[in-house]
């Protein structure tokens, strides 16, 4: 039972280590470019949190090996339930971020996960007003950008020099190149 624990604990070490180096390459591919000195900072990092869960195992191991068969099995049966009840609040805010998806989706509003957790609460009534809040606020953001890039000069009608002329003037002039220019000229007769 004890080398089982002691599997049990070395196991999620070995996971977490693993989580946190795929965490790590996921940042390091966004990241600047590597300097000796970050690398090193890096290292240090990864040797630091490797030796915490290091002495977080063999500490969870000597206190195994310290109880008896019956404390043993009430202390495995707690970290069961805790981690029971991790992974229902996980899957609760999984339902959560679909309802929230859905929400937002109604409004034609796509946001990319990490935002989407942002909005996310553990209860549904905070949830749904963060997601009616963002809504509101994006809306109003997007027609404020829309009215902003749609601001600008009148388009110019032509430019009319000394006296307006009629629309029958302009087509009785013989020459074709001063006809197109009174016609530009005057292009709200036509």
């Amino acid at each position: 039972m004890n080398e089982e624990t002691t599997k049990d604990t070395t196991q999620e070490g070995t996971q977490q280590s693993q989580e946190g180096t795929n965490t790590t390459s996921q940042a390091a591919s966004s990241a600047p470019p590597l300097t000796a000195e970050s690398v090193s900072e890096m290292i240090q990092a990864a040797l630091k949190s490797f030796s915490q869960q290091q002495d977080a195992a063999k500490s969870e191991a000597e206190k195994l090996a310290g109880m008896n068969e019956q404390q043993r099995a009430e202390y495995q049966r707690d970290s069961y339930k805790d981690e029971l009840d991790k992974l229902r609040a996980q899957v609760a805010l999984g339902e959560m971020q679909k309802t929230a998806r859905s929400i937002l989706a109604q409004q034609n509003i796509h946001l990319p996960d990490p935002l989407l957790a942002a909005l996310v609460a553990a209860d549904a009534e905070t949830t749904k007003a963060n997601v009616d809040a963002f809504a509101a606020m994006y809306t109003q953001a997007v027609e404020e950008g829309v009215k902003a890039r749609l601001k600008g000069a009148p388009p110019k009608t032509g430019k009319t020099t000394g006296a307006r002329m009629t629309k029958e003037q302009i087509l009785a002039i013989k020459n074709d190149d001063e006809r197109l220019k009174a016609i530009q000229a005057n292009m709200d007769l036509f």
